[in-house]
């Protein structure tokens, strides 16, 4: 037979077969180390690009581990040194071993957990594995693959997840390891009882009127909606005399503060299938009532429980449920006085996160934000909770509404994905907006008046800080940036302001600004993603740490300065701390306390 032009001469191909093998030895080793410095390497380089960046951190999270999973699997279906079916075998078992791991998982990790926190690792693992089992036999290295995927699914399985850190760091147990919130019902006994009130009359008078003190706190950040405190004398040296721990006890989970009225502390919480308003007695943190609802809501980012924080007006306690609860108790006796349901009312649904809003109570009304096109903030007859108006555009926001005045005039101000809305309390007229998009992403903290003509909002992920000037001309408003930076992105971390700068949190970085320009005067590490409110007659920062921790740091602009440190409670805090007189109120999603802080002397 003779031979064809177009097939080169045998020894040119006998040649060719050691450089294709040696090509492909080559790509079998450069393929598994590309994909392990890529998964591990390349989200630093994205931070470091675009820090903090709602880009960066999908791109990181979930865009990255998905094409390097699927690089492994093109990988393995190319793999010559396996016979064809086996590599279908081996696939087709990966599979199932997926889909098993899908049902037998905990009810913590759900599908985007799954995608952030497994798939690294069995991309992790079988990328290990081609780099060490080369040279092995097919049936080996095909069990291997079978193998150490197994174990991670098998791994995930025996794991449940409480959420994340701010730096969105799962938070892991074994899942027969009971919650915080399982312990607590546990030492109860049973669940909670049915809806309704349960009321401790020997923690204090349940039948007393409260009445609003000098110093209390009676809604979220406080009289005014800054955390500021005014008027306060603490010691700086706690090496000689550390905080007093006073009372400490077991909370459910939920992300409320606190309002502290007469002698009573108000917070929220989730035990079961009850989400509830809780009352403690302030001098002893014994239960003086609990109001209960039937209702749960339960995300793998934040954990389970509300994440409003109850506001106290005129003798009534006005609280907001991460589902859309929204309720009117009396604050002596946790006794209802109406309810009403945003989603069945209104035709609202949670966000993502849940409804994170603290009702706003002003003139008679009570002011939440169901994120309904084109009415988003509605605001409900304080004494019925019929509605009075609703109005102003945005989707998602996990801001709460606030007065303010603005060149002149009581404005209620809210900050929805769109921008910053201002309304006329009275009617709810759109006064006027600023509009600033963020593409998506959440806004969490509250804006902040600057001089009654200025002012700053924030929004993490990559968006920025913002100044914006309001003018008045006639009976019209209108609103125009003056500055944006991207070097300061406060999420859900809020920030105070003090003699024109900014002290606040750019994700795990905490940090001076100056309000001319949006210059940063100073960073510090070591918050994590806390919690701050300003002592502004002291010149103080009292913050409580991610890990709670409370410090003591000066607002000044020169230099970072922490004069003290004490353990307050364990794990993740985000809850914003509340200092009535010298005692502060602190808690997260298992424990709540409160401790007496040093004084000066002769105070």
């Amino acid at each position: 037979m003779s031979e064809s032009p177009f097939s080169p001469p045998e020894s040119t191909m006998k040649s060719a077969v050691p450089v294709v093998a040696a090509k492909w030895s080559v790509l079998s080793l450069f393929v598994p180390c590309f994909v392990l410095i890529a998964l591990w390497g390349a989200p630093a380089v994205v931070q470091r690009l675009a820090p903090d960046s709602i880009g960066g951190f999908f791109f990181g999270a979930i865009i990255l581990p998905a094409i390097c999973l699927l690089i492994m699997i093109g990988y393995w279906l190319l793999l010559k040194s396996v016979p064809g079916q086996q590599r279908f075998t081996v696939l087709g078992v990966l599979v199932g071993l997926l889909v098993i791991v899908f049902f037998a998982s905990h009810k913590s990790l759900g599908g985007m957990a799954m995608v952030m926190y497994g798939t690294p690792a069995v991309v992790t693992a079988m990328a290990a594995w081609f780099l060490v089992s080369r040279g092995l036999n097919p049936t080996l290295q095909s069990a291997g693959v079978i193998g150490l995927s197994g174990l991670v699914g098998l791994a995930f399985c025996m794991l449940r997840v409480h959420g994340v850190t701010g730096s969105f760091a799962a938070e892991f147990d074994w899942r027969w390891n009971p919650s915080p919130e399982e312990r607590l019902i546990a030492s109860k006994g049973t669940q909670p009882d049915a809806t309704g009130v349960s009321t401790d009359t020997s923690a204090t008078d349940s039948a007393k009127t409260l009445t609003l003190q000098p110093t209390d706190w009676p809604e979220f950040r406080g009289p005014q909606r800054d955390s500021i405190v005014r008027g306060s004398k603490l010691s700086t040296d706690w090496s000689a005399n550390p905080p007093k721990e006073v009372w400490r006890k077991p909370i459910g989970p939920a992300w409320s503060s606190f309002s502290v009225v007469d002698g009573h502390v108000f917070t929220q919480q989730q035990l079961g299938d009850k989400e509830q308003v809780v009352c403690l007695n302030a001098a002893t943190g014994d239960e003086i009532w609990i109001h209960s609802e039937s209702s749960r809501f339960e995300e793998p980012v934040a954990g389970a429980g509300p994440r409003g924080t109850p506001t106290f007006s005129d003798g009534l306690l006005y609280t907001q449920g991460a589902a859309g609860m929204v309720l009117c108790l009396n604050a002596s006796t946790g006794e209802l006085k109406w309810k009403k349901d945003l989603a069945a009312d209104f035709g609202a649904k949670p966000p993502e996160w849940g409804f994170s809003a603290s009702p706003l109570v002003h003139q008679g009304l009570v002011i939440v934000f169901t994120g309904v096109k084109d009415k988003a903030v509605v605001a409900l007859k304080a004494d019925t909770g019929e509605l009075a108006w609703q109005g102003g555009s945005g989707a998602l926001s996990y801001c709460s509404a606030q007065v303010s005045n603005v060149a002149g005039e009581d404005q209620i101000l809210f900050c929805t994905d769109t921008g910053l809305l201002a309304f006329a309390p009275a009617d709810g007229r759109l006064v006027w907006q600023h509009e600033w998009p963020t593409g998506g992403v959440a806004r969490i903290v509250q804006p902040q008046v600057l001089n009654g003509d200025d002012l700053l909002i924030g929004t993490g992920l990559g968006v920025g800080l913002r100044r914006i000037h309001v003018t008045k001309s006639g009976d019209s408003f209108s609103a125009a940036e003056v500055w944006t930076t991207t070097r300061c992105k406060p999420y859900f971390n809020d920030f105070v302001i003090l003699d024109n700068h900014l002290y606040g949190f750019d994700g795990a970085i905490y940090m001076c600004v100056s309000l001319d320009k949006g210059d940063v005067k100073w960073r510090a590490r070591g918050y994590g993603s806390g919690q701050a409110v300003l002592l502004a007659d002291q010149k103080l920062l009292l913050i409580v740490s991610e890990t709670g921790e409370l410090s003591l740091v000066k607002a000044e602009p020169d230099k970072h300065t922490e004069l003290t440190r004490f353990k307050v409670v364990d794990g993740k805090t985000w809850n914003h701390p509340v200092l009535v007189g010298n005692r502060v109120f602190v808690r997260n999603g298992a424990e709540v306390a409160c401790f007496e802080l040093p004084v000066e002397s002769g105070f």
